[in-house]
């Protein structure tokens, strides 16, 4: 028969390894409440980019609405100038794998509205008009100091120097 010393010294070992057990439950459950609460935290945190994601994305396509709406009407402009109703310009922006690429369009309307590419369609004049056009669209997008252009500034100068500045 087991003594009343061997039975407490057994129900306080229990107690013991209870205490234990009450403890790492405890321990499982805070951190079981803080990861709880974290991985909700993370998920309002995941709706909020979600949402700001869907306004920018819509504010990057008013932007490139105007970008547009601009860079047509500076071309367009351009175009006028060398053939009055004989071509239009339209530059659009299309989405490939998640990224906005730009396509640009010649309308020819002396070909029955028949669609180009500009460098394939015509000759190196409306080309040059149009590559022109683009860069003072995107140079007034940017807002930069003034700028002057020249056509051929140094066309009649000549090609050999004067005797006064020939080094021979």
């Amino acid at each position: 028969m087991k003594s009343l010393n061997d039975i407490r010294e057994r129900l306080g070992e229990a107690e013991a390894t209870c205490n234990g057990a009450l403890a790492k439950r405890r321990v499982y459950q805070d951190n079981y409440k803080e990861k709880h609460e974290r991985a909700s935290a993370l998920k309002e945190d995941l709706e909020d980019v979600a949402v700001a994601r869907e306004i920018i994305k819509a504010l990057a396509d008013k932007v490139r609405d105007k970008v547009r709406i601009h860079i047509n009407a500076v071309v367009n402009v351009a175009l006028e100038q060398i053939s009055a109703d004989r071509y239009e310009f339209d530059l659009e922006f299309v989405k490939q794998k998640d990224k906005a690429v730009a396509n640009l369009t010649l309308i020819d309307h002396y070909q029955g509205g028949a669609k180009y590419h500009p460098v394939d369609s015509c000759g190196g004049g409306v080309v040059d008009v149009i590559g022109f056009a683009l860069q003072m669209a995107a140079w007034r997008l940017k807002k930069t100091s003034p700028l002057l252009v020249a056509d051929e500034p140094f066309r009649f100068v000549s090609t050999t120097p004067p005797p006064q500045l020939s080094t021979g």
